[in-house]
Order: C-alpha cells, then structure tokens, then sequence
C-alpha cells in the first residue's frame, strides 16, 4: 500500500556467510504499532568511501574457536548515556526482536562528507510518497526460505517534516532475527539521540542546520553503537556467527542523510529537465573495496574466495580468521558476526549528506537480493517509469530482480525494496 505525506515548506536549500551446516530457521515477524513511547533508559556522494584505515595491527596468533568458547568469554564496555523524551512519535511499520550476549566497543572516526546547503527559495509544496515491498527467497525446486530481510518505515520521526527509511538483511543462522532486533531498536535509539542533539540543549533544527551536523554525526554512530551492544548482550539467539546489514536514511524538507553497514543500498534519482542523473547515497562494504580490503588485512584477515571440489576458487570474496574456515563472511562490516571483530570486521557506519534538489527525486533503498543484478541507473530508471505510483515501480524492481536471480542462479535471494518518490512544486 503506498504511503504519502504532504507538506507546505520555505525550501532553505546470495548467502554471505558461509557455514555450509547451518541453516537458516523460524520466521520473520512484524509488529505494526501506533504512537508509541520511546523507553527511557537519518551535495553529492559518490566514488569510493571516505575511510580512514584503522592503526596496522599485529597478525594474531592461531587460535581454534569454538561457538562455546566464545559465548564463554567476557568482554565489557562503557555504558552510553542518552537523552529521555517523551515525545510521542508514529512508527509506520518495523520489525520487532528483543532479548541479551556479549559486549563488544567499537572504535569509531569521523567520516561525514558535509556539502553546502541550498540557496533559500520560496515557497513549495513538498510532497512525499513510498511503497515498500519484501518478498522471501527460494532455493532449487522453489522450496520458499525463511525471508531474513527486514526493513523500517517511521513517519513524523523527529517532527511532523521528517522520515526515517531502513533496510536490513540478515544471513546466518539467526539472521532473521537479527535484522527484526535491529529494524525495531535502531529506529528508536537514533530518535531519542537526535530529538535533542545541539549542544546547547535546543530542539531538533532540522538536518541542513550546520552547526548542528559535528552533533549529528555522533549520535547517528553512537545509536549503531548502542544497539550493535544491546545486540550483544542478549542471548537469545547468536551473533558470534550471524549478523546483518543495516542502511538507513532520514528525511526532511531539506535533506537526505545515509548511515549503512553492509552491502544494502541507498541510491537518489535526481531529474534533469527530461532525464534522471543517479548518485549512491552508500557504498558497498565488501572486500572489493581496497580501503575496506587495507583495513582487514591490517587487521590479520585474510581475503580469498572458497574453493570448490576441484579446487578452484568460486564465488565472491571473503573475510577469514588466519588458519581458521571463519567467519567465510562476504562483508566488512556487519551488526553482529562478532567471531569476525579480530579481524576488522566492523559494526560502524558510513554517514553521507545530501541535500534534496528542488525538483522531482526518487530514493530507493533495497538489500542486495535487488543490487545483486540490476545496476543502480536501471532501478532509478524503471521507477522513474511508474512516478506518482510507487508500489507499482516496488512491484516492477522486485519482479525485475526476481527474474534475473532466476536466469543467473539456483537460488533467489530475499528481495526488500523501498521506494520513495519526493516532489518539489509550486
């Protein structure tokens, strides 16, 4: 069912882990919830990421691990202090998991790429509309997969002018879950971290204001922090050896600001007169990336691809403990895989900033059971084709990917796409 919000504005500017014994179990499950309360206790970015690589560490020493000698040992970490609200905010729809493991801190650096605001304009009507669909995968003979994908649409979610978009793709085991905990706690925690982040204590400005961004870009990776630990310490289900990609984008009048781990995608559309110019909003964190690969290997990773019957190497990439068959993950970075943190696997976004145009743009974030076969420039355009009725251009990419899984592969892969048409007029 398509979604809209309209409002009158001064516009101002395949399987990635590999543990061929383990398979995939139970189902994916949505809570739908209306105003609720948060407990107390989302220019131009393109190119390669903007990483800095972490300090060259010393290989480690060979060591067996086992699921039990992990879950065995103890790790601790700084409890995050946040601020209350008790504001009451609509949650659209998100996926909802709860329970405790180990902690783990990560070590963030600052990587917002910052672009000037936009000339003040008069006024517009601005306008948003989206559709989300997510679909399970299949594997031979059509037998249906548990759908590890999960995603997140928040609505009024600083203000009544702001929006919150995510998508989540498990793989593991437990990797269903994983997504669900993340697509229910992350929402909430990056709401309460940004209802009053200005230093001096004032109310939300608005994602353009620019003395508010060193602020922003703290909370954005304080809130992955907080909920990759909470992620940790439940015990639930595992996360030594499954985890999840994590993209988000938030949403005003004036902006569209990405944080994403793993290989999901955000991409914005932009429209020229007749044609559409096509940025990533995110960068793929895979081994291919040679800033992501320079921060594994420094790390003691090890980079290769698995070997088939004969020998030969097949399949993408993947990240190795030195002398271990682990984790074999095909990411580098993950909310969870724990096993993987000695080797530079990370839990800590990418943020990018983008201003929105005064004109027609479409958003779409997806897992990569979408990217996997068709090019970014190809799903703006077939959107494009359906403006003004986003579950049919959901419908269209989702059929469009499914049928290229089903020429290229055995298996499909889950499929969750959103689309997000935003129209400036007037």
């Amino acid at each position: 069912m398509e979604k809209n919000s309209i409002l009158l504005v001064s516009e101002k500017s395949p399987n990635r882990n590999f543990l061929p014994n383990l398979q995939k179990a139970s189902s994916l499950e949505h809570k739908y919830i209306t105003n609720f309360l948060p407990p107390k206790s989302s220019g131009q970015f393109t190119g390669k990421a903007l990483l800095t690589p972490q300090h060259k560490q010393k290989t480690p020493e060979r060591v067996r691990f086992t699921p039990q000698s992990l879950l065995r040992s103890q790790i601790t970490l700084p409890v995050l202090e946040l601020q209350n609200s008790e504001k009451q905010k609509k949650i659209v729809r998100i996926s909802a998991f709860r329970g405790k493991s180990k902690k783990i801190q990560e070590p963030f650096e600052d990587r917002l790429k910052v672009y000037k605001s936009l000339p003040n304009l008069h006024e517009k009507l601005f306008s948003i509309k989206w559709s989300s669909v997510s679909i399970p995968g299949s594997t031979c003979g059509n037998k249906k997969k548990i759908n590890q994908d999960s995603y997140a649409e928040v609505q009024d979610f600083i203000d009544k002018n702001t929006y919150l978009f995510g998508v989540m793709d498990g793989h593991g085991n437990s990797g269903h879950l994983i997504s669900s905990f993340i697509s229910e706690k992350l929402p909430k925690t990056l709401q309460k971290n940004l209802q009053k982040r200005n230093p001096n204590g004032e109310n939300f400005r608005g994602f353009s204001n620019k003395e508010d961004l060193p602020q922003l870009r703290f909370s954005i990776r304080s809130s992955f922090l907080k909920t990759y630990n909470e992620l940790l310490a439940q015990n639930t289900f595992d996360c030594v050896f499954s985890g999840s990609t994590s993209v988000f984008i938030m949403i005003d009048k004036e902006a569209c600001i990405c944080a994403n781990v793993g290989d999901s995608r955000a991409v914005i559309g932009i429209q020229t007169k007749d044609e559409w110019k096509v940025l990533a909003l995110s960068n793929d964190h895979k081994p291919e990336n040679l800033t992501e690969r320079q921060r594994i290997e420094n790390s003691g990773g090890i980079i290769e691809k698995i070997k088939d019957h004969r020998g030969n190497y097949v399949g993408p990439e993947r990240v190795w403990i030195s002398g271990e068959r682990l984790p074999g993950l095909a990411m580098t970075r993950s909310m969870g895989d724990s096993i993987g943190s000695c080797v530079g696997i990370i839990s800590e976004p990418e943020i990018s900033y983008t201003p929105l145009q005064p004109c027609n743009q479409i958003i779409i974030l997806a897992s990569d059971g979408l990217w996997e076969f068709v090019t970014n420039e190809e799903a703006v355009f077939l959107a494009a084709k359906y403006w003004g009725n986003s579950q049919a251009a959901v419908n269209e990419l989702s059929k469009m990917a499914s049928d290229r899984w089903n020429r290229n592969e055995p298996t499909v892969d889950d499929i969750t796409i959103i689309v997000i048409f935003v129209t400036f007029s007037g």
